[in-house]
């Protein structure tokens, strides 16, 4: 039997420092799928922008991790692995809600992967526009330009909100106006699932948010936020672009999150008199201290629509570049509704016209299964990427074909170097079918155990591995159905073990 090493040590063996020194993408690099790198764009939070283009010639964005900004603060190895683990954990956490989230105003998902080095990246829809922070400094904004930015926003909010998200960083910086007026909502980096199972990725004394938008929760250092902490964020923002000038500014960031947490909520009339009693009434209820005390977002965005600009309506003058009005004086030019999708069940959603090809389904699970016995990442995995979030909506996450589908983006993960998300995939995987008493969802139990335990030896965590290998030994030798699909795998692990001296000789099954 072969020695089973995995990939995920060979990366996480590399000295932190030495690691985050090559963690920069290089124009021309040519990544998997043919994305061609053009240049660099900006920082993006935690990571790097850069603009790239497919065999098309169609531009898209690549975000990759930026890790030694945050790594390089550490006083030692062990605290800069430590880090390193958070951010990687907190990257592939922002690449699985953008699977998730199908919005006109939330760039999409295309691609991802991890280049040369071990570099992960996601390719985005480009949205090509100008930053809300950026424009802002070129324009002085009408209510009915502010009403025409608030409504996507709200609008954009709401459907990460119906998803179980929470952004946690509305601010003008994560706003784009592209070319033809459309407003995005963009870095979903530091945004919360509210799933309470859901994995977490904390900095230590660190609380998400930027400094005049943050809500007063989260300074406090609320872990857990209701979407009304976007709400506070998004009134902050509404204030700014009415006012022209943020509800508080203090001289620092200390400051502003003091008048954040204490001082009065203040009026948009007392600065701006001209502005509707409907929209001061709003933005003042928007800022609240009290999560419990901000209106409900479609009550925010009724009150805003009021706003808008019509069809009739005059263009600006001066004029706006791009101009967040024109959508709304031209309702041909808007982005098409997106549907809020129902909420997944556990048994999936009905027949649709978008239900996914069953038969298409089983072939790219066929050929991911081969490209990860060849090593390489091909159609079959592009494919399964492509297609999983809407088969998920589909049939719901315990399916079999769909839980099958994320274990193998999870053993490609591997393969990769990507323990760290390959990891949060099995436990998904483990977590979502643990009740199902079916023998393939057993299987699928078993298998995602085995890949957690492979996790564990790549994250150089023996003891862990050994306790997930023992659980997963155990239940496969209770069913021969379910010993022969893992045996392979557990021997791997065990060798692994053995090697490392971590299996007790009573432990040794026979593999």
């Amino acid at each position: 039997m072969h020695k089973f090493r995995s990939s995920c040590a060979l990366v996480d063996n590399v000295g932190p420092q030495a690691y985050t020194r090559r963690l920069r993408m290089e124009t021309g690099e040519v990544l998997e799928g043919g994305y061609r790198v053009l240049e660099a764009l900006r920082k993006a939070g935690m990571g790097e922008l850069w603009l790239a283009e497919d065999a098309t010639g169609t531009r898209v964005a690549v975000k990759t991790m930026r890790a030694s900004d945050w790594v390089h603060r550490t006083s030692s190895s062990v605290e800069a692995r430590e880090a390193l683990h958070r951010l990687r954990g907190r990257f592939a956490r922002e690449r699985r809600l953008l699977e998730e989230l199908h919005w006109p105003a939330i760039p999409r998902l295309l691609h991802h992967g991890v280049g040369r080095d071990g570099i992960p990246y996601m390719v985005m829809e480009y949205i090509a526009g100008i930053p809300l922070d950026t424009w802002l400094e070129k324009h002085t904004v009408t209510d009915a330009a502010a009403a025409s930015i608030l409504v996507p926003l709200m609008e954009a909010l709401a459907y990460a909100h119906g998803h179980r998200v929470v952004h946690r960083d509305v601010k003008p910086a994560n706003m784009i106006i592209d070319e033809g007026g459309q407003v995005h909502l963009i870095d979903f980096g530091i945004a919360f699932v509210t799933d309470p199972e859901a994995t977490r990725y904390t900095y230590p004394g660190l609380t998400p948010g930027s400094a005049g938008y943050k809500a007063p929760e989260l300074i406090h250092g609320e872990e857990t936020p209701v979407p009304a902490a976007d709400v506070y964020s998004a009134g902050c923002v509404a204030y700014l672009l009415f006012a022209g000038e943020l509800p508080y500014s203090g001289p620092s960031n200390g400051a502003q999150d003091s008048q954040h947490l204490h001082a009065p909520v203040p009026r948009l009339r007392s600065h701006v008199p001209h502005v509707p009693e409907d929209v001061d009434e709003t933005v003042f209820r928007m800022m609240q201290k009290k999560p419990s005390d901000r209106p409900p977002i479609p009550e925010i965005v009724e009150v805003f629509r009021r706003h808008l600009p019509g069809p009739d309506s005059p263009v600006p003058d001066p004029a706006f570049t791009p101009d967040p009005t024109a959508p709304h004086r031209n309702p041909a030019r808007r982005l098409p509704a997106a549907p809020t999708p129902p909420r997944r069940s556990r048994r999936g959603g009905r027949p649709g016209e978008d239900r996914p090809n069953r038969a298409e389904f089983a072939r790219l699970l066929t050929a991911a299964g081969e490209e990860i016995a060849n090593g390489e990442a091909g159609p079959g995995i592009a494919g399964l990427t492509a297609s999983l979030a809407r088969a998920s909506d589909a049939w719901g996450r315990i399916d079999e074909g769909v839980a099958l589908a994320r274990l193998r983006l999870a053993d490609m993960d591997v393969l990769r170097g990507d323990c760290s998300l390959a990891a949060t995939r099995y436990r998904e995987v483990e977590r979502d079918l643990r009740r199902e008493t079916s023998a393939d969802a057993r299987g699928l139990v078993v298998e995602a155990q085995a890949g957690i335990a492979e996790c564990h030896l790549g994250e150089d965590e023996p003891e862990k591995a050994l306790a997930m290998w023992k659980t997963a030994a155990c239940a496969a030798r209770a069913d021969p159905a379910i010993w022969r699909r893992v045996r392979e795998r557990l021997g791997r692990v065990a060798d692994e073990l053995e090697e490392r001296k971590a299996l007790p000789d009573d432990s040794k099954l026979d593999v």
